[in-house]
């Protein structure tokens, strides 16, 4: 059942997008398909590496998760068994997580950030025992353990209010969970339609609506659902769509995520407030994946079967490339309010390099205030 969750996970992680849309008028509607303009406006790109420099890998071994608002990128590297968490200043200097959770039986066991809220509070995960839980890190190096419901607890998400989502139990059946910042959790589940495997969030915005996918032996794929800051659950659903996964839900109630047709073509999705869905895909491409949206509602994806393969998607429709100088593969993961985003790419040595691309039109500042005190993380 965990390793269902794991690949569960890792195809909300793989799966984003790239494109420009128009409004379905039919269930079965063609998705709006359009060629992006190269990266324009004097974007400005910072190519780093990790603790260690040029890895060569085919698996993952070190990548940026998120960026808060300030611009501090933080992520976790492998280095044989251990997997260490790091964060980069905007001065350029790249540092180890000193994390050091209360039980942990070593430091590999202990130094995996999942999420990070936008004034830098982490989210993350450690083991002890041979058993997963939880962890909350403000950006004063305090730490706080996440064991919802004295159980195996697996975070998914963090938003701006120091709210946490994600997993917990598997004895047998995994269970939704939101622990609000005062430390109080609340369990939740779709209405048992029959042999509930786990639910699974994956995202929450600053109001506490939270979206994400539930799991039956009874049924061949996820279903989808939301979770108002009510506690009212909705199935999303439209037409013929198969395996809907939202990946990301905004402050203004949109959800972006993927799904795929009868074809396993997999489109991007958005879904406004009030239940109206658009679909979008990139000119050529055979899946087009959204990763995140930020608070203008610019989204950030990737097509893995064509170059140049990571995209922006903003509000008004306003579509290009994510190209970082020297990228063969490039994967974005974070955005944050000031529309700088992070991720990964390969060049054509197949060698792993992380990015940030600096928003060259950021969004008045009174649009980006999230209670930031200082950039330094605690050691």
């Amino acid at each position: 059942m965990k390793k269902q969750l794991w690949l569960a996970t890792f195809a909300c992680a793989l799966f984003s997008v790239t494109a420009q849309f128009q409004p379905l008028v039919a269930q079965d509607a063609t998705p709006d398909i359009r060629a992006a303009q190269p990266d324009g406006k004097n974007a400005k790109y910072i190519v780093f590496d990790g603790p260690e420099e040029g890895i060569t890998c085919f698996e993952y071994c070190g990548t940026p998760i998120g960026i808060d608002t300030v611009g501090t990128v933080f992520g976790d590297w492998q280095k044989k068994s251990e997997t260490l968490g790091f964060y980069r200043l905007t001065d350029g200097s790249i540092h180890n997580l000193q994390i050091d959770v209360p039980g942990c039986a070593s430091e590999n066991e202990c130094a995996r950030p999942i999420a990070v809220a936008p004034n830098g509070t982490l989210a993350g995960q450690y083991i002890v025992g041979g058993k997963a839980y939880s962890f909350l890190r403000d950006r004063a190096g305090n730490y706080t353990k996440i064991h919802a419901f004295d159980s195996e607890t697996y975070t998914a998400a963090i938003n701006s209010n120091g709210m946490i989502t994600g997993t917990y139990s598997f004895d047998p059946i995994g269970h939704g969970f939101v622990r609000d910042a005062e430390g109080n959790y609340t369990s939740f589940d779709l209405p048992d339609e029959g042999d509930l495997e786990f639910t699974m969030p994956t995202a929450i915005n600053s109001l506490g609506d939270i979206v994400g996918v539930s799991s039956y032996d009874n049924q061949n794929q996820p279903v989808p659902f939301l979770r108002d800051h009510n506690g009212n659950m909705t199935v999303l659903a439209n037409g013929q769509w198969n395996s809907i996964t939202p990946v990301a839900i905004g402050d203004d109630g949109r959800i972006v995520g993927w799904y795929e047709d009868a074809s396993l073509n997999h489109f991007g999705f958005i879904r406004d407030a009030q239940g109206n869905y658009e679909s979008f895909s990139v000119s050529g491409a055979k899946y087009t994946l959204p990763v995140a949206v930020d608070p203008q509602g610019s989204i950030i994806g990737w097509t893995p079967n064509r170059p140049p393969n990571a995209f922006y998607l903003l509000k008004d429709g306003t579509f290009g490339y994510i190209s970082p100088p020297g990228a063969a593969v490039t994967v974005p993961v974070g955005i944050n309010s000031k529309g700088d985003i992070t991720g990964y790419f390969y060049d054509a040595g197949v060698h792993l390099h992380n990015f940030i691309r600096i928003n060259p039109d950021p969004p008045p500042p009174s649009t980006t205030q999230d209670g930031n005190t200082g950039e330094k993380p605690a050691q």
